[in-house]
């Protein structure tokens, strides 16, 4: 509890997506960086990752991701003031999927900064990986994709 200026404590359960939202708007600053806890810094500096009008994502040590990677990256609260925020009808990380179809034209991919992923420990933690909610918001990511809404 020593590590943040703000800690946002809910007893009720709003699901993965709606939490980061709160967060992020909760946030002050010019950057805000939207870390999952199963990330660890490998190399770099976390200060370029900054980078005004664009949102950012450090390259996954064992992943590769080509556009937006969900466990961390960074937007400018610019850009959050243009394209909002994570969408709230999926319950799990499929809503950064969705996100990074909103901000793909002003996405930039750092190489000097490497990050190290867990994978799906947040969910399994959760224990909601493979779940209902994982499917339907597959399902709901689908439905976007085909009205062109989603890549």
């Amino acid at each position: 509890m020593k590590l943040s200026d703000i800690y946002i404590w809910n007893k009720k359960n709003i699901g993965f997506t709606a939490n980061v939202n709160l967060g992020w708007k909760n946030a002050h600053g010019d950057f805000i960086m939207l870390v999952n806890s199963d990330t660890e810094l490998m190399k770099g500096n976390l200060s370029d990752l900054c980078i005004p009008g664009r949102v950012v994502s450090p390259t996954i040590a064992h992943q590769y991701i080509d556009f937006l990677a969900g466990p961390f990256f960074v937007v400018p609260k610019e850009v959050t003031k243009e394209r909002g925020y994570l969408m709230e009808e999926m319950k799990t990380y499929s809503s950064d999927s969705e996100y990074d179809s909103r901000v793909r034209d002003i996405f930039e991919k750092v190489e000097t900064v490497k990050i190290y992923h867990k994978q799906a420990q947040t969910v399994k933690a959760a224990k909601i990986e493979g779940g209902t909610e994982q499917q339907r918001d597959r399902e709901i990511y689908q439905r976007l994709k085909e009205e062109g809404r989603a890549k």
